[in-house]
């Protein structure tokens, strides 16, 4: 039986720090008592988590005093591999381990730096792959992954959002967003990328009468709670988005042409002969076509270029044939909008079983909703700024991207934003 003098609290301390079970680092207070962790609650004062923490983050003592948890380096001594062959590792020491390891990168930098390659997996804290790319780079090798890029998890979302907006994720801006659709995807709902702070996001937006439009094939978490489940088949969700395009443009004539005007490249004229870019023979930058001056310039001519959203400039074609060079031009819009024509209602309703009468209506209504030509003002640095404010969203991860063809999918469903003019600003 302890004593009493065994039971005695000495220690007794809180100490705030980041959950390390996953990328998401939410900020958690530990509680230690005689150097033994007995409570973790999430940290009200954190910008991460907000003072929420999810199952997972609550169970990390569990992985801490697990009594089969790997303390130490272990050493494969059987050479021969495959299923059900036991690998007979053996307990060494630190200095063996890291020794070992340093022969054989001191080896693979005297044969080729380039030989060495790192992947790191999205399961660890994101402050570790900072370490991982400066070594790597010191090392002399490109051949470092330390994103889920390179993993099934997010091939065409993460490949995707880097393209079309420097990022590794996208999300609604749920603070202003009114109206989103969800394409097989778990953000805001207890899962996926910073999950605790978007459920809780999800949550108060939904309070004040935000609606989630979620296609899925089953009814899942973000499924049972949207306004409206709008079941699909698996793997169509592609079909689904370019038949809300060609609703958008060619049904119901939404879009934003001062977005796709300005901050696309829909205006860039196309050869007929090969369908690539018109290009400035000095420059080689795409050809668009001023109204304002009736003539082609480059495209990042100050004439026609707006960066801030209150910048002047000339308006530019998204429609019409235009001659340049002796040929006969249209804008990149003109085929856009030809291109997506044959995935009427109808057409969609065959490939992805979503009513034909559904897709014309949440088009509709998203377009509606994305309220186009309203402002805000917000306040920066240099005083204040006025953007567009589009508060709708699509949003997609890993039930729409999961599949062949994954990054066109991704590249379709982003594309309704963009009809809209709702990327990268408030909304």
């Amino acid at each position: 039986m302890a004593t009493a003098a065994q039971n005695r609290i000495e220690e007794d301390v809180w100490i705030p720090t980041c959950c390390g079970q996953c990328y998401c680092m939410c900020g958690i207070k530990v509680r230690r008592q005689n150097g033994i962790v007995t409570e973790i609650e999430g940290n009200p004062d954190a910008p991460t988590g907000r003072g929420s923490i999810c199952p997972k983050g609550l169970a990390s003592p569990h992985l801490l005093y697990d009594p089969y948890r790997v303390n130490y380096p272990l050493k494969r001594t059987n050479p021969e591999k495959g299923l059900g062959v036991d690998p007979k590792f053996v307990r060494i020491s630190w200095e063996e381990a890291l020794d070992t390891i340093v022969q054989k990168l001191n080896e693979c930098r005297d044969r080729d730096p380039r030989g060495a390659f790192f992947q790191a997996t999205t399961t660890q804290a994101s402050e570790i792959r900072f370490g991982v790319i400066g070594f790597m780079k010191g090392f002399g090798t490109p051949n470092y992954w330390v994103s889920g890029g390179g993993l099934h998890c997010g091939n065409g979302a993460h490949f995707m959002n880097g393209i079309m907006h420097v990022a590794w994720s996208i999300i609604p801006d749920f603070a202003h967003c009114n109206y989103a659709l969800n394409f097989g995807c778990s953000k805001g709902h207890g899962a996926g990328h910073v999950d605790v702070q978007n459920a809780t996001k999800a949550a108060d937006a939904r309070a004040r009468g935000f609606k989630n439009v979620v296609f899925d094939p089953f009814q899942s978490a973000q499924a049972s709670k949207a306004h409206e489940w709008v079941p699909i088949k698996v793997g169509t969700d592609g079909a689904m988005a370019l038949g809300l395009v060609n609703s958008l443009l060619n049904e119901h004539g939404i879009y934003d042409a001062e977005y796709l005007m300005y901050k696309t490249n829909a205006p860039y004229l196309i050869r007929p002969d090969d369908g690539r870019y018109v290009r400035d023979d000095v420059t080689g930058n795409p050809i668009v076509w001023d109204l304002e001056d009736n003539c082609p310039r480059v495209h990042n001519d100050s004439a026609v270029a707006r960066v801030e959203y209150e910048d002047e400039a000339h308006e530019v074609a998204l429609t019409g044939t235009f001659k340049v060079n002796g040929m006969d031009c249209n804008p990149a819009f003109v085929l856009l909008k030809e291109h997506v024509k044959k995935y009427t209602p109808e057409y969609v309703e065959k490939i992805t079983s979503v009513p034909a009468a559904a897709v014309s209506r949440i088009a509709k209504e998203f377009g509606e909703a994305a309220e186009i030509g309203s402002t805000v003002t917000i306040q920066t640095e240099k005083g204040p700024k006025k953007i567009p404010s589009r508060p709708v969203a699509t949003h997609f991860f890993r039930g729409a991207q999961g599949h062949t063809n994954s990054g066109w999918t991704c590249l379709s469903i982003d594309m309704v934003n963009h009809m809209v003019g709702a990327a990268d600003t408030w909304g």
